[in-house]
């Protein structure tokens, strides 16, 4: 299978708390979005997980199809094509510890160690950081 997958994607616009109503039909899945951005997060991450659940079931996955050939009578939609790598989806679920060793001078260890801080998670936090990733 192709890491990465392409599918058109159907954006309603509604009047609801959450205005977008987004259709993935090749996949037969749904999702919905607060933004026209979040939407296409929410479709994207929707792909990935339809498609992780059908290769654990070890069935097939469906082909995309032509963008030309989704139709929609809705006429507060529009129809786009959405990607969504499957194999970065799967690492960014993967919560494996790795073991790094790190050397600091012994004065900042022994100031550290007194103070109680936990020298993986300061790593991590400032790791997160640096690259841009959201800390929770």
């Amino acid at each position: 299978m192709n890491a990465k997958l392409v599918y058109p994607v159907v954006f309603h616009k509604t009047e609801d708390k959450i205005p977008y109503f987004v259709e993935i039909p090749d996949l037969d899945v749904m999702t919905q979005g607060t933004t026209i951005q979040n939407a296409i997060e929410m479709a994207r991450e929707r792909i990935c997980i339809k498609v992780i659940e059908l290769e654990k079931e070890k069935s097939a996955i469906p082909k995309a199809s032509d963008l030309s050939k989704v139709l929609t009578d809705d006429k507060n939609a529009f129809i786009s094509l959405v990607d969504a790598d499957i194999e970065a989806y799967k690492r960014s679920l993967e919560n494996r510890c790795v073991k790094k060793n790190c050397t600091i001078p012994g004065w900042l260890n022994d100031e550290a160690e007194k103070a109680g801080i936990n020298f993986s998670k300061v790593l991590q936090k400032g790791l997160k950081a640096e690259l841009g990733i959201n800390s929770n």
